[in-house]
């Protein structure tokens, strides 16, 4: 058997291998996206757990009603934005044009940046991804017509689920790669999406797909539609972990938070029933006088379909009446959930002040030094982020680069990714000014924590006005500086007040000689200046 030309490989077993740990995770990946994408489908699966006295019926009626506020969504794209709220620096100056083009167009007219985001999107999701760097087979009848862009290197995203198998050498690198790929063909016979298998070597590539009868149906036949050599002496493949080291499944950033997401739309949905129950009580009805057989006895098992409940009564003339599920139960349900829904936030950082972390322990908690650590927590999760995502991108430029085989060396100082974030919202801000003026900090460093508030007040603000807010707060003062000016104000005036009473009694001692008779110290005037007499 020879894997470089797939010569005596069986081609059904070969699309039939599996990773020895894709059975363990293909299931939570499946669910982990599902969760994240939301919408009817997650009830559908039957991720609402059905009650154990439960009718078929009862269950399908509180499916429907059932809704999910998607807080596993929330949380991967809280710390999408908090990652990517300021871009990357990426050297356009000194990379080859080549590159630079790459950046603006990385397939279907996608930036980088924009394909960072997915990337880091679904490595929360997942715990990993793969980043496939391909390139336009060159065709020798369109070369001279073809453009430039349509044989750039271009790349694209592989879920973990569709990466069927693989194996790394002693060194941590891949040898081959064997991925699942859908596709919808043109064909009047077929309408569906039909499932094909690329194989990826360090010089080869191979397309397999599945024979198909003239009734559109397919047979058990395998064979190669398609190969090539890229020689480019690797993978085309970056994998992209969040845990650094991990080669196939690696702890996404949600991994607790989609079962904890689950429980709390469960607890929603027993809160749901209570209020459900408590509205349309069931009715009970006394019937040990009705006898077998009358149309009495058929009217009451006609309403009894109708979720009435009879039963016989040992008190003489009882009424029908109604009866409900105990109501208490509805705040431990609501307890419950607000707990568990602080807590979701809490396990991944992203706790704000509706949210919180040491709000779970009452809002007294919520702020200073608590929250503070809060911060910190997130920060080292982005901060981790943000060297994941810099080493996937030099990687993948290293694939553009042999794609073009210009023999370019790759400059680790052409991405960086920051490593300090900006986390704090509009509240936080305004509590560090305020913190700031109680402490009468000095006037610029105030100035440029008000720049922070009108920047986060105002997001939207065009750039002219954003630079004329921020020259205002250059000539704006805070109360604590007018005070202190004015009280140095009063000081001064004090002072010459002092001074000039002193002056005045000076003037006024009889044992100075430079002091004046009675009569002119009578004509003295209240501004100082003598009159003759």
């Amino acid at each position: 058997m020879d894997i470089m030309t797939l010569d005596g490989i069986d081609l059904k077993k070969l699309v039939a291998r599996r990773h020895p740990d894709y059975e363990k995770n293909i299931d939570h990946w499946k669910f982990a996206e599902l969760a994240y994408r939301g919408g009817r489908a997650w009830f559908d699966a039957g991720h609402l757990f059905r009650f154990y006295k439960e009718g078929e019926e009862e269950y399908k009626d509180r499916v429907k009603r059932a809704y999910r506020a998607n807080h596993t969504k929330r949380v991967v794209e809280t710390v999408n934005q908090y990652l990517f709220r300021e871009s990357a620096v990426r050297d356009r100056a000194s990379v080859p044009a080549y590159i630079g083009a790459f950046w603006d167009n990385t397939g279907n007219h996608k930036p980088i940046s924009q394909l960072a985001r997915e990337i880091d999107r679904w490595v929360s999701v997942f715990g990993g991804v793969y980043v496939i760097v391909d390139r336009r087979a060159d065709d020798p009848a369109l070369d001279s017509g073809r453009r430039a862009d349509e044989t750039a290197p271009y790349a694209y995203l592989l879920f973990p689920k569709q990466a069927l198998d693989m194996a790394y050498d002693g060194h941590g690198e891949l040898v081959w790669f064997l991925a699942e790929e859908d596709y919808r063909p043109i064909s009047l016979v077929e309408t569906g999406v039909r499932c094909r298998w690329r194989l990826w070597t360090r010089t080869h590539w191979f397309l397999i797909e599945r024979e198909v009868d003239a009734k559109g149906n397919e047979t058990d036949n395998f064979y190669v539609a398609e190969q090539g050599e890229h020689g480019l002496e690797a993978v085309p493949v970056v994998p992209v972990f969040a845990e650094e080291g991990a080669k196939y499944a690696a702890t996404g950033m949600i991994a607790d938070t989609v079962y904890m997401d689950r429980t709390l739309v469960n607890y929603g949905a027993l809160l749901d029933e209570i209020l459900y129950e408590q509205t349309f009580s069931q009715l009970v009805m006394p019937a040990e006088a009705i006898l077998p057989g009358t149309s009495e006895m058929n009217q009451i098992i006609n309403l009894a379909k109708k979720r009435v409940f009879l039963y016989n009564s040992t008190t003489p003339g009882a009424m029908p009446s109604y009866i409900s599920p105990d109501a208490s139960q509805a705040g431990v349900l609501i307890t419950s959930m607000q707990m568990l829904k602080r807590d979701i936030y809490a396990v991944t950082g992203t706790d704000n002040d509706a949210n919180s972390q040491s709000m779970s322990k009452g809002k007294e908690y919520a702020s200073g030094k608590v929250r503070q650590f809060d911060h910190t927590q997130i920060e080292n999760t982005l901060l981790s982020k943000a060297r994941t995502m810099e080493r996937a991108e030099e990687e993948i430029l290293r694939l553009v680069i042999a794609w073009m085989g210009r023999g370019d060396e790759l400059n680790p100082e052409w991405v960086a990714y920051p490593e300090k974030f900006d986390i704090r919202g509009l509240a936080a801000e305004l509590e560090i000014a305020s913190e700031l003026t109680e402490l009468e900090a000095p006037i610029g460093l105030l100035r440029e924590q008000m720049k922070l508030v009108v920047d986060k007040t105002f997001p939207r603000m065009s750039v002219e006005e954003r630079a004329e807010r921020h020259a205002e707060i250059e000539t704006w003062q805070p109360r604590y500086v007018f005070d202190r000016e004015m009280e140095e104000e009063d000081k001064k005036i004090a002072r010459f007040v002092a001074e000039t009473q002193a002056d005045a009694m000076k003037d006024s001692d009889p044992g100075n000689d430079e002091s004046v008779d009675d009569a002119s110290r009578q004509d003295l005037k209240p501004g100082g200046d003598k009159s003759p007499a």
